[in-house]
């Protein structure tokens, strides 16, 4: 696969206007994936995390002890919140570009293999892969349907609990893993390798706690699609790290 179809990338910032410093050490991931673009920033906190998801102008958040999830777009103050009982029903929440609904049915095997390195713990899981498996999902692209042999998943420890790793697993369109989605890689029949998420930079630093009283104030939208889906007319093709 060559192409996925994104919206313009806007710089983008989830972080509401005069929000109050609220700056704490965690866990910052800088990825791209067909699911949901490129220039995603994904941060981790002990228990909340943000998504920041460029290539459509929205965010997603959650925090404890409810772990209910705020979609919302800074550019027009418009929000919705889906109740994590309705979420963990879900097999994905990807937006409507390129979505990966297919990935969400790979099964985790019950044994990984850990790996240590840059400081950091990732868990590794051989996923077996299924003949003419589209890459990606979309009415308004022509579908590409190719084998893949065999799927090498990687997740990143963390110190968030399973409910809001749960949530970062559906955003990504991955069955729940013990780790955040850290890369997927498809081994083709073709023996050249499909890259469906990849991490560009991990790092941990200090950073602000969403301000989840200033979001609460947007205005609320009446369905999940008027905030997820690009809103831009200036929809374009770009290229994924294949």
């Amino acid at each position: 696969m060559k192409k996925i179809l994104v919206a313009t990338i806007l710089a983008i910032s989830c972080s509401p206007a005069l929000a109050a410093p609220q700056e704490e050490i965690g866990l910052l991931l800088q990825q791209s994936s067909v699911s949901l673009g490129k220039q995603i920033t994904v941060k981790i906190g002990a228990d909340w995390f943000q998504i920041e998801i460029p290539t459509q102008g929205y965010c997603v958040t959650s925090k404890a002890p409810d772990w209910n999830v705020v979609f919302y777009r800074p550019d027009s103050k418009l929000s919705i919140v889906v109740p994590f009982s309705e979420v963990s029903k879900k097999a994905s929440l990807a937006g409507s570009i390129g979505a990966m609904s297919y990935t969400a049915e790979l099964k985790i095997p019950p044994h990984h293999q850990e790996v240590h390195r840059n400081g950091f713990v990732f868990y590794q899981y051989k996923l077996p892969g299924r003949q003419n498996e589209p890459i990606f999902l979309n009415e308004k692209l022509k579908r590409e349907e190719i084998l893949v042999k065999q799927y090498t998943l990687s997740t990143i420890q963390t110190k968030l609990p399973k409910q809001g790793t749960l949530i970062v697993c559906r955003m990504f369109s991955l069955p729940t893993t013990p780790g955040i989605p850290y890369s997927l890689i498809g081994l083709r029949a073709d023996n050249k390798y499909n890259a469906s998420l990849v991490t560009e930079k991990a790092s941990t630093g200090r950073f602000k706690k969403p301000d989840f009283a200033a979001i609460n104030k947007y205005k609320k939208a009446q369905k999940l699609e008027q905030v997820i889906y690009a809103q831009s007319p200036l929809d374009q093709y770009v290229d994924l790290i294949h």
